[in-house]
């Protein structure tokens, strides 16, 4: 909640420290192996990204499958346009509630990006 991360905020700066949101997978080495190949020019022109994350637990109950799952690849996903220089244009997203639960436990991420390029982004708990 905002209340919070502005709290966490201030107590940084008052102890003289860096805060930073936790997108691990931007420190994987495969992820940075990539990173490097998509920037070499003899890697060719992209025309899209598909991510699929998807298996059966845990389910949560507390939270939708986009907020948990999702800003995993999206992160990925923006880390490696920013490296060639494309921005994004356009988000939508759609998702369901297979289990009757309050929350998304299925969803599909759409996102499109500069000369064309889209990713898609599919998550689920099923």
């Amino acid at each position: 909640d905002t209340k919070s991360s502005q709290k966490c905020c201030e107590l940084a700066k008052e102890k003289g420290l860096r805060l930073m949101v936790g997108h691990t997978f931007l420190f994987n080495s495969s992820v940075r192996e990539l990173k490097k190949q998509v920037e070499d020019p003899d890697f060719g022109k992209m025309h899209y990204i598909h991510c699929k994350r998807t298996n059966l637990g845990p389910i949560r109950h507390d939270t939708s499958v986009i907020w948990d799952l999702a800003p995993h690849d999206i992160s990925i996903i923006l880390f490696l346009m920013q490296s060639v220089g494309k921005k994004l244009q356009k988000v939508s997203a759609v998702g369901s509630k297979n289990l009757g639960g309050k929350f998304e436990d299925t969803a599909w991420i759409h996102m499109m990006f500069e000369g064309n390029v889209v990713a898609q982004v599919h998550v689920s708990w099923l």
